[in-house]
């Protein structure tokens, strides 16, 4: 076990609680509760999480608020470190006691195969997050991706991603799509389109005065990936 620094400690407890007024508590409980203090050291504040990715999403999306939060309560500049390889109670990444225990009450006993799910959405199996291999130009894309697909509606609402011919996108979206099925059981309501295609659905909604209908069936959704 790595050794905690008490000042490390400190300030993080403090600036926790502070990030928990300004954060949802789903983001809050999903991404920062489960941030472990380490030590300061060189005017840097180490902070461990579970892996690369979780490193990465958070440097993107709330690097900034922490260390200006850390900071702050400090009373001196510090820089932000994370450190991989520590597994808190309540990492988003890994299944929880709790989240199995649920699982459990629901009465299934395991989750839909994963030809099963990509069969339904109409997804490739093989385009899941654990076989995208992630490369410099692909890094943010890839942590924004992962933090639709386990924070749903919640971050990057909408998501729009764009780039050239076998970058990943398709590869990335239907990694989303594959993860809140299996997550949810399949009880999420997933619609997965090409643009071409619910072009022609407008098209055709506005022919043949079904337009009502046509919003019906793509506002109600949990996830809408085209």
């Amino acid at each position: 076990m790595p050794q905690v620094s008490n000042s490390a400690t400190q300030i993080w407890e403090e600036a926790a609680d502070r990030l928990k007024q300004h954060l949802s508590p789903d983001i809050f409980e999903r991404w920062i509760a489960c941030i472990v203090p380490l030590k300061t050291e060189n005017k840097a504040i180490h902070l461990g999480v579970s892996n690369q990715m979780f490193s990465e999403w958070l440097e993107c999306n709330y690097g900034q608020l922490i260390t200006q939060t850390v900071s702050d309560l400090s009373g001196t500049d510090l820089t932000l470190k994370f450190e991989t390889g520590h597994l808190p109670k309540s990492d988003p990444t890994t299944d929880t006691s709790e989240g199995k225990a649920k699982h459990a009450r629901s009465g299934r006993s395991k989750k839909p195969s994963t030809k099963v799910v990509a069969k339904k959405l109409g997804c490739s199996p093989l385009f899941k997050f654990d076989t995208f291999i992630v490369g410099d130009h692909s890094r943010f894309a890839h942590a924004a991706s992962w933090a639709v697909a386990t924070t749903p509606g919640a971050v990057y609402n909408p998501l729009f991603m764009y780039g050239g011919t076998g970058l990943g996108k398709t590869h990335l979206l239907q990694s989303i799509a594959q993860h809140v099925a299996s997550a949810s059981d399949m009880t999420a309501k997933i619609e997965y389109l090409t643009s071409e295609d619910f072009a022609n659905a407008f098209i055709d909604a506005i022919k043949n005065g079904t337009l009502p209908q046509f919003r019906e069936r793509y506002r109600n959704v949990d996830l809408l990936l085209i």
